[in-house]
């Protein structure tokens, strides 16, 4: 919390205290503040700038940005809980950490029925942490919960999974 407002409520408390009715109120909340003020001032403070990083040119790694596939990827469940099922696919140098999927569910009327047709009832982004080895795959099988409410699916199913970050 900032120390000028830790400061107009410490003045603020003070008036309360010289009034007949709040006198307790303002004197324990005067406390309260002059004690979060010195813990404000005792406090270390963070740096503002991290320290620079030593980076080295001859490295291939460092130039290239890992990247993943999602194989058979498939969302099954009614958002209490969803559970994302299939295989995470390495395709870069670098081993993966974590990969975010971005989650789209369609109800569509038919399972020819194009795009327009489908009306969007769900969309979200998980993050599915996994460690994969650069070249190798790794089954994913993660449950879930929408926090959003999830309209009941009228006719059938059709989802949209995209990577946005591979880190």
């Amino acid at each position: 919390m900032n120390a000028r407002v830790l400061f107009i409520l410490l003045i603020i408390t003070a008036l309360l205290a010289f009034s007949q009715r709040y006198r307790k109120v303002g004197v324990a909340l005067s406390v309260v503040l002059v004690v979060l003020l010195l813990w404000l001032a005792v406090e270390p403070q963070p740096q503002t700038q991290p320290p620079p990083v030593a980076r080295s040119s001859t490295s291939s790694a460092a130039t290239t940005k890992p990247s993943a596939q999602l194989v058979a990827m498939q969302l099954d469940g009614t958002g209490a809980p969803w559970r994302l099922t299939g295989t995470i696919e390495n395709t870069s140098e670098q081993t993966i950490r974590s990969v975010s999927i971005h989650i789209e569910r369609w109800d569509c009327p038919t399972v020819e029925a194009a795009q327009e047709a489908c009306v969007s009832l769900w969309q979200g982004t998980r993050v599915v942490r996994a460690n994969v080895p650069a070249g190798a795959s790794v089954k994913v099988n993660d449950s879930f919960y929408s926090h959003d409410s999830v309209a009941r699916l009228q006719g059938l199913a059709r989802d949209r999974l995209t990577i946005i970050k591979v880190e």
